[in-house]
C-alpha cells in the first residue's frame, strides 16, 4: 500500500513520461550524430578548398611578422577557431607559448595527433573564461565570418578585455569587395554567414577599446582584387 499523503502515477501517465523521455534521449542522440556529420563535413571541406597545410602556413607568415614588428609583452597567445592548427605549429615555432581552441572535434583530434597544445571548445566560451589583462595575442583567422554578428561582437569584446597593455589582436576574413569573393567563393562554404566590410571591424575594435594598427589586404587575385583582409589592433 502506498504511504498516506502519496500518490502513485497511474500507468497510462507512467508509460507517457517514459515516452517523453525516451524520445527526448533520441533526439538528443540525433543531434549529437548530426553535429558530428557537419564537424566531418566542414573539415573535409577545409581540407578541400582552403588549400594544403603548407599553402595554409605559407599564407599565415604574413601575421607573424605583423606581431612580432608590434612587439606584444611576453605572455600567452590564444588562437580561436584553430582548425588544423597551421597557426598553432608557426607561433610553437617562434616561441610563443599559444593555445588553440576549436568547436570540431575532428580538427582538434588532428591536432592532438601532432602534439599541438588545443582545447576541444568555444572560444567565446574560453576567453569568458580568462581574467582581464592575461594575453598577449589573440588571434582569428577566417572565424567571424562563421558567426552571427552579436557573437562576433561579444567575441571582439572579450578578446580587447583579455589582452594586457601592448597585446595585439589579429584577424583574417574574406574581402567583401572582392567582387568573386562576395559574389561566389564566400558562398561556397554553406557554414559562412556574412561577409564583415573592413570598416565595420575596425570600427568595432576601436569600439572595444583597441587601436588598429595594421590593416592590409592579402592574397592576391590577379583579377579581381585581393581575397582577404588582416586586421592587427593593439591594446
Amino acid at each position: 500500500m502506498a504511504a498516506k499523503g502519496k500518490r502513485r502515477m497511474k500507468a497510462p501517465a507512467a508509460a507517457a513520461v517514459v515516452r517523453e523521455l525516451q524520445k527526448e534521449l533520441k533526439d538528443q542522440d540525433a543531434a549529437a550524430g548530426t553535429s558530428a556529420m557537419v564537424q566531418r563535413f566542414e573539415l573535409a571541406m577545409q581540407n578541400r578548398f582552403r588549400g594544403s597545410e603548407d599553402d595554409v602556413r605559407r599564407k599565415l607568415l604574413v601575421h607573424l611578422a605583423t606581431i612580432q614588428r608590434l612587439g606584444p609583452p611576453q605572455l600567452p597567445w590564444i588562437d580561436l577557431g584553430c582548425g588544423r592548427g597551421e597557426w598553432i605549429a608557426i607561433a610553437a615555432e617562434a616561441g610563443a607559448q599559444i593555445t588553440g581552441i576549436d568547436r570540431n572535434q575532428f580538427a582538434v583530434e588532428q591536432c592532438f595527433a601532432r602534439h599541438l597544445p588545443v582545447v576541444h571548445g568555444d572560444a567565446l566560451g574560453y576567453l569568458q573564461s580568462l581574467a582581464d589583462g592575461t594575453c598577449a595575442v589573440v588571434t582569428a583567422f577566417h572565424v567571424l565570418e562563421n558567426w552571427e554578428f552579436a557573437r562576433t561582437l561579444e567575441t571582439l569584446r572579450e578578446a580587447a578585455r583579455v589582452l594586457a597593455p601592448g597585446g595585439v589582436f589579429v584577424l583574417e576574413t574574406p574581402n567583401p569587395a572582392n567582387p568573386r569573393v562576395s559574389g561566389y567563393q564566400f558562398w561556397l562554404d554553406p557554414l559562412h554567414l556574412r561577409l564583415l566590410p573592413r570598416e565595420l571591424i575596425a570600427f568595432t575594435l576601436e569600439h572595444f577599446g583597441l587601436r588598429v594598427a595594421h590593416l592590409e589586404e592579402i592574397n592576391p587575385d590577379h583579377q579581381y582584387g585581393p581575397e582577404d583582409y588582416s586586421i592587427a589592433a593593439a591594446r
